[in-house]
């Protein structure tokens, strides 16, 4: 499997009709991709618990709109600091 992820840019004054376009004209495609940033893992333990690694369905409205609700998540460390290519330069 492979995740296509795209993103693009439009004018302020544009950006509710474009999302309007893309929820008629291609949603239906389409499969959710949630992506929170959090500042740790104590962070997430406060909202998820002491298993960080367990999905959380906090809300009635959960089952209403999951086909399925997959047990776990996944966390990733975002590392930042280099931009990379000519003239590449430390981030402070």
């Amino acid at each position: 499997m492979i995740m296509r992820i795209w993103h693009g840019t439009t004018m302020a004054e544009k950006s509710d009709a474009f999302f309007d376009f893309v929820m008629k004209t291609g949603v239906e495609f389409y499969e959710f991709l949630l992506i929170s940033l959090w500042k740790g893992s104590d962070s997430i333990r406060r909202f998820a618990g002491p298993d960080i690694d367990r999905a959380i369905y906090k809300f009635p409205e959960d089952r209403e709109y999951w086909i399925e609700m997959e047990p776990g998540v996944t966390h990733s460390e975002i590392l930042s600091g280099f931009v990379v290519g000519a003239g590449s330069e430390l981030i402070e």
